[in-house]
């Protein structure tokens, strides 16, 4: 019986992934259960006797890939307790830019039928609201520790931090005279303008 459980958790695994693969690739039409089962290496049927129906198998895949993907995020998590803002949060963007410029391919995929299956929309969105919650916690307490200049709103210092990731993952592959390659001055540069503002004057600007 346990070998049994361990072969139809193996054979599971492999559609998800097979299934992760050509959905983000292709998007939910291109990802039909006859090239998942190529790509896994199954009979077709044996999709429908795991999931109900395809957009169950493809929300499940998604649930699978941005599980991993929150678990590794976890390992290199924001402290509780800001000492060093600058510092953590350059470690912090470097990490996030990193994963989202991989993952640059599916976001695009994504966005290109947005609207079209909401449930799987809705599981799609995990990952981010994952780092923006984190990343909110984070920018409350530090103003609430005073490493931030006080009467800012951490809503929209989260906004700030998170949206030139955003951008960058997602065009700097098609406009690339724009978005340096090199990510550790690109982050630099994000982050000096987050801190210091635009105007000479603002607070911490340097002279």
């Amino acid at each position: 019986m346990h070998d049994t459980l361990t072969n139809v958790e193996d054979t599971r695994q492999r559609i998800l992934h097979a299934a992760h693969t050509i959905f983000s690739a292709e998007g939910f039409r291109g990802a039909t259960t006859r090239r998942i089962a190529v790509e896994a290496g199954v009979n077709e049927v044996t999709i429908f006797r795991l999931f109900s129906t395809k957009e169950d198998l493809l929300g499940a895949a998604v649930d699978h890939a941005t599980a991993a993907t929150i678990q590794r995020l976890r390992e290199t998590a924001l402290p509780a307790e800001p000492s060093d803002v600058a510092a953590e949060l350059r470690e912090r963007m470097l990490v996030v830019l990193h994963a989202f410029a991989h993952a640059a391919p599916q976001v695009r995929t994504a966005l290109a039928e947005w609207g079209r299956h909401p449930g799987i929309d809705e599981r799609r969105l995990a990952t981010s609201r994952y780092l923006h919650d984190e990343l909110l916690r984070y920018m409350r307490t530090a103003i609430n520790k005073r490493l931030l200049r006080p009467g800012i709103s951490p809503e929209t210092a989260t906004a700030m931090v998170i949206a030139p990731l955003f951008a960058h993952g997602l065009l700097s592959p098609m406009i690339p005279a724009v978005f340096d390659s090199d990510l550790e001055p690109a982050v630099d540069a994000y982050l000096e303008v987050v801190l210091n503002g635009l105007l000479p004057g603002a607070p911490g600007a340097s002279s």
